[in-house]
């Protein structure tokens, strides 16, 4: 079994139950501006979040302040031109950064594997909500850095994310595994920069462009067997 001295670990749907959160602070934008909590209502955000986050991965959008066009599409979609979206984003963030909900025992599994290894947050995302978030999961003990994509200006799979994480750490990318749900901007963007991955395939999903991933668990718990 090759030997790894750091491991880089995805954070929302990964370690932390991202979709739980964003639907407790997308109930809340809604019941605030008075729109209908329903499915409906729930695919028009999706689509007009998806969007939006594509863009990001792209490095179309890079700052918080650019989160807000999916809630300005998104009101616009539903013929709301009442509602500032700008100012609905704004509220929709001061929830989310209210709850980290982990799974499967994620934190446990971080601090009993910081015993062994330097560990690492990679993570498309608003630097307010993950460092908002990381505190409250309790992670940050276990953690010795954090790579959030706002901040370095550059998102995954971009291969300019991952020359900057290397850039800050004293390790190579044949010392570390990476470790994360997403086959695009996780597992692609680690094999396309020549890492080991391990795909946290909880759901069962296709690998429908069969990405030739090192490892391929269904629990995070399955981890300790491959470390």
């Amino acid at each position: 079994m090759k030997e790894y001295k750091a491991l880089f670990f995805d954070f929302d749907d990964t370690l932390f139950d991202f979709k739980k959160s964003e639907k407790i602070a997308l109930d809340a934008a809604f019941e605030r501006y008075d729109i209908p909590v329903n499915e409906a209502m729930y695919r028009t955000y999706d689509a007009c979040n998806q969007a939006y986050w594509r863009g990001f991965e792209k490095g179309i959008y890079k700052s918080e302040k650019d989160s807000a066009i999916r809630f300005v599409h998104f009101c616009k979609a539903i013929g709301r031109n009442d509602i500032d979206g700008i100012e609905m984003c704004e509220y929709y963030i001061d929830v989310l950064s209210t709850t980290a909900f982990e799974i499967e025992n994620s934190v446990a599994l971080l601090e009993k594997l910081s015993k062994r290894y330097d560990i690492y947050i990679i993570t498309n995302a608003l630097a307010r909500v993950n460092d908002a978030r990381s505190k409250i999961g309790g992670i940050l003990p276990f953690v010795k850095d954090r790579f959030i994509s706002e901040r370095i200006g550059i998102s995954k799979p971009q291969k300019g994310f991952f020359d900057y994480c290397f850039a800050h750490i004293p390790y190579t990318k044949e010392e570390t595994l990476l470790i994360g749900d997403s086959l695009i901007s996780d597992i692609r963007g680690g094999i396309d920069y020549g890492m080991d991955t391990c795909w946290f395939n909880r759901f069962h999903k296709e690998n429908p462009e069969h990405l030739p991933v090192t490892y391929e668990i269904t629990a995070l718990a399955q981890l300790e067997e491959i470390l």
